[in-house]
């Protein structure tokens, strides 16, 4: 919204199951985007990115029915902007890892707990640290 382009996001998972208690996960995901023909200031300028990929793994520890604990890794990297066919030379180059744990406190309530933290960033801001808190409620 706000971009004057389009963006179409793709992602491709599974799941392999390692043992009763142990499975790993795996994605990809592309960020395509179109055209912004009314770039800059002005509105004159075009900006073209090219696509931007995420390669996501995790490995999970089922604790019992609804418990898990999980470490995972992720990696962005692409979306090198260019307007006027200039490269703005921005790839994007992001790893982190994180840490979380989830489990139902009743048939209906989920409580997660994911702390991460950025490990090597280039092209962008790097995350310290990261907390995330979720609860939720099942229908």
């Amino acid at each position: 919204m706000g971009e004057n382009r389009w963006k179409a996001i793709f992602q491709f998972g599974g799941t392999y199951q390692l043992s009763q208690q142990l499975d790993a996960e795996g994605a990809v995901d592309a960020t395509l985007f179109g055209k912004n023909k009314k770039f800059g200031a002005s509105g004159a300028d075009t900006l073209q990115q090219k696509a931007l990929y995420q390669l996501q793994g995790s490995l999970n520890w089922h604790q019992g029915p609804g418990t898990l604990l999980a470490a995972g890794l992720s990696h962005t990297f692409g979306g090198i902007q260019r307007v006027n066919g200039v490269s703005l030379e921005n790839e994007i180059t992001t790893t982190k890892a994180t840490l979380t744990a989830s489990t139902f406190v009743s048939p209906s309530l989920q409580v997660l707990v994911s702390v991460g933290r950025d490990l090597k960033v280039g092209n962008g801001f790097k995350e310290s640290s990261r907390l995330n808190v979720r609860l939720l409620q099942v229908f």
